[in-house]
């Protein structure tokens, strides 16, 4: 693989897969670069067609270009991640419930991969809000005994119409609160690869965004 073109696809793609966002920093192994396009529908070896993709999203489209839409029964087009907005096709859920362990029997967990916690009882609660109301986003996951979230400052423009295409944006600075039931206050809270440790409240605990930027936290 040309490390050039996996640079070039990851830094675009800001380091999650394009497709369900899931970060590569806390993935177990490296996220996939996907044909758009697959060769067999004539997709070329461009970074134009590449999206970086997780093995579950890239297994799951496989070398398809289209699907059937289950409330119509209709095909439809993939998503195409050079040529649609993502919002138009997702839906953010900001609010996750993280299966664990209660008293030695191992719950069901929604998140794909991962591994049972024993770090909180019962189900953890997770929301995450930003000043001024910004849009902001996150993802959680447990690996390995800790429960790590992904968290984003996604605001573009205090002005929604300046958010087309080709037009200027005004990203903005937020500060966020992350509630985790069953959070003590006084736990740490480590931020990965900044060298930096948070101190908890009582089910929560704040961090500053600058414009567009993300943190990881391990818990």
């Amino acid at each position: 693989m040309n490390p050039t073109l996996r640079q070039i696809v990851t830094q675009r793609a800001l380091g999650r897969c394009e497709y369900c966002h899931y970060p590569e920093k806390i993935h177990s192994g490296v996220l996939h670069l996907d044909h758009i396009i697959p060769p067999q529908h004539g997709g070329k070896h461009t970074a134009e067609n590449r999206a970086l993709s997780c093995p579950k999203c890239n297994l799951r489209k496989s070398n398809k270009i289209n699907g059937v839409d289950s409330s119509t029964g209709q095909t439809v087009r993939l998503f195409h991640p050079r040529q649609d907005k993502w919002d138009e096709h997702f839906v953010l859920h900001r609010q996750n419930n993280l299966a664990k362990k209660a008293k030695g029997k191992k719950l069901k967990s929604p998140l794909r991969g991962t591994k049972q916690s024993e770090g909180f009882s019962f189900k953890a609660k997770i929301t995450m809000t930003l000043s001024d109301s910004l849009p902001c986003h996150f993802k959680a996951t447990d690996y390995d005994g800790a429960l790590y979230l992904f968290a984003q400052n996604i605001d573009l423009s205090s002005e929604p119409e300046k958010k087309r295409q080709f037009e200027q944006i005004a990203p903005r600075p937020g500060r966020a609160t992350i509630t985790v039931e069953g959070l003590k206050a006084g736990a740490q809270v480590e931020v990965i690869d900044e060298d930096r440790v948070l101190t908890a409240e009582e089910g929560q605990f704040t961090d500053d965004f600058a414009p567009l930027s993300e943190h990881i936290y391990k818990l």
